[in-house]
């Protein structure tokens, strides 16, 4: 589909594509920054409105509490309404002074300081714009221990406003205590946030559309300068490729650079260049087929007119050439009758000579067979000879290993004794050690039974340490038991280790017999492997003797096989004479014939 469209203006595509993909890319930025715009905002809110939350919370808590212990000292509930009345209607706070404390007991006000005339009046029924019964839930969150409520509310100079409320009981009273917060600064906060943010994203936005613009005049600069430098260069090769279709070779390209349009265009320029070649080898090709055939006319009235003279000449040769013809004829006439008598003679002698040479070829057939006999049971003799030798003389390598392995084993068996000697000490070595500990463990029974003894003679004041004492003794009497079963598994190993020294001086005493027995045989196959090298080098000579012998029967036989062939050939080419020789004879008689026709012929012409 591509190769449709024009290069110029498939860059134009790709640049097109580039820009609606910075397009898609300003479109997402600004859409990720609205969201996240939105996102900071919500958690802006939700932030603001935990923390006037928690605000409103704790105080009210905390006075609520102060007031429920002010409120043990005070008897009657007016006083004590009176008491939490001017305790509470002076208190603001907020940067405006919105915020303030009333005080209610059930859905009567008693203090109310943003609408004094709505003090000891029932505002069950009482909602606000959106008809909730504000006054009724925060009687109800109160009772249940303390809750928000959100409801909205006259602010001063400011209207209707949402508010959050907060209400909470005081301990040990019928009374209830709430404050609020007007939630306009959570809007003013957000609008604040939201403009801002939009202030943020907007400058951004023009830093990165500007960054993008220069980016893209770039990159459609770079474009155009691409295009430019494609499709120009295609286009003159284009028209140098119709102008040497044309036929004109004589062209000239900008070969400048090393992209794949100059390499176009230096074989481009090539081309060219092998065409004219090509065509001057053409011309000169042509002008010398013209002299040729310019030639060969000449040539061919040349031979016209020999033709000529030699038909006239032909006529006066063959008259001179056929008295000539006819004397000849006559002397091989007279030559022929002689050959074939003496053909006969030697035919007859050739006979005789065949059948001679036969006999002969067969008697040499015979002796040529028995001499090739001797020889193949010589060979066969040399070759088992050779195997004997080949056998002893791997016998005895076998014996060399054997008596290595035998060498090697003794030295292993001498260390091995070694061991066994070292372990047999060692063995007595432990048992010393173990008669030590034994002795030691005496001792400590020793010991112990004394200090059973004293500590019983202490009475109640030495029975921890007659514990110990009896402790130490069975530790005491355990070693010694241990002792024991360590000192017979000790006399065990040394009278292994008795025996097996011995074992090993006697296989030591055996393998010295191993090792002479082991030289002596390997003494007598050396003088195996000795004979049966010098056996094998005779019958070899006897085998190589015998082969001559058989190759010169066989050369004797191959030339009386030539001499029969050549007897027989000759045979042959006697026969084969004969037979040309009447042939001859009946060629002369005809040639007679034609060369009385010549002469009339010649005559006649």
């Amino acid at each position: 589909m591509l190769r449709n469209s024009s290069i110029q203006t498939r860059i134009m595509f790709v640049l097109c594509a580039t820009l609606l993909l910075l397009v898609a890319g300003v479109f997402s930025f600004l859409m990720n920054s609205h969201a996240i715009r939105d996102a900071v905002i919500h958690t802006t809110e939700q932030k603001m409105l935990d923390g006037h939350k928690n605000e409103i919370q704790t105080a009210t808590r905390t006075l609520a509490a102060a007031l429920s212990r002010s409120l043990q000292n005070i008897e009657t509930p007016e006083e004590q309404k009176a008491f939490i009345k001017s305790a509470t209607e002076h208190i603001t706070f907020g940067a405006d002074n919105s915020g303030y404390y009333f005080a209610y007991q059930g859905t009567v006000p008693f203090s109310l300081p943003a609408k004094p005339s709505l003090e000891g009046k029932d505002l069950m029924s009482s909602t606000d714009k959106d008809g909730i019964f504000f006054v009724r839930e925060l009687s109800k969150a109160a009772q249940s221990g303390g809750g928000f409520v959100h409801f909205t509310f006259k602010k001063p100079g400011a209207g209707n406003t949402p508010k959050l409320a907060y209400a909470t009981p005081i301990p040990g009273s019928p009374f209830w205590i709430g404050t609020g917060v007007y939630l306009d600064t959570i809007e003013q906060e957000k609008i604040r946030l939201d403009t801002q943010l939009s202030d943020n994203v907007s400058e951004h936005l023009k830093s990165t559309l500007m960054i993008l613009g220069a980016g893209l005049l770039l990159i459609i600069g770079f474009s155009i300068a691409v295009s430019k430098s494609i499709v120009g260069p295609i286009q003159r090769a284009t028209v140098a490729a119709e102008a040497i279709s044309d036929g004109n070779l004589d062209i000239k390209l900008n070969r400048i650079g090393t992209d794949e349009i100059a390499e176009l265009e230096r074989e481009l320029m090539k081309m060219a260049q092998v065409l004219r070649s090509n065509m001057t080898e053409i011309q000169q090709k042509t002008q010398v087929a013209e002299e040729k055939a310019r030639a060969a006319e000449d040539a061919s009235a040349q031979a016209q007119e020999a033709l000529d003279q030699a038909r006239t000449a032909r006529n006066e040769g063959m008259l001179t050439a056929a008295n000539k013809l006819d004397t000849v004829v006559q002397k091989v006439i007279d030559a022929s009758g002689r050959i074939a008598t003496q053909s006969k003679e030697i035919q007859k002698g050739t006979e005789n000579q065949r059948v001679s040479v036969a006999s002969t070829a067969t008697a040499v057939e015979e002796m040529s067979a028995t001499v090739l006999e001797v020889a193949r049971n010589a060979t066969q003799a040399a070759e088992a000879s050779h195997k004997a030798y080949s056998e002893a003389l791997e016998g005895q390598t076998i014996v060399g290993e054997a008596i290595g392995a035998i060498e090697e084993t003794r030295t292993k068996s001498n260390e091995l004794n070694e061991n066994m000697a070292e372990l047999e000490e060692q063995a007595e070595s432990i048992g010393t050690i173990m008669n030590v500990i034994t002795d030691i463990a005496d001792q400590t029974n020793l010991l112990a039974l004394n200090a059973a003894i004293e500590a019983a003679r202490a009475g109640e004041a030495g029975r921890g340490f007659a514990v110990v004492a009896d402790e130490v003794r069975k530790l005491a009497e355990k070693t010694m038991a241990a002792t024991r079963d360590v000192g017979s598994a000790i006399a065990a190993i040394q009278q292994v280790s008795n025996s097996n020294v011995q074992s090993m001086t006697e296989a030591l005493r055996h393998l010295e017999e191993a090792v002479q027995l082991s030289g002596k045989s390997g003494e007598m196959l050396g003088g195996i492997v000795t004979a049966a090298d010098d056996s094998a080098e005779q019958i070899r000579s006897i085998a190589a003797a015998s082969e001559q012998q058989s190759t010169a029967s066989d050369e004797i036989n191959a030339n009386i096989g030539n001499i029969n062939n050549i007897a027989e050939l000759n045979a042959e080419e006697v026969t084969a004479s004969v037979t040309a020789l009447r042939d001859l004879q009946s060629q002369t008689s005809e040639l007679g014939h034609i060369i009385n026709q010549l002469k009339d012929e010649a005559q006649n012409a």
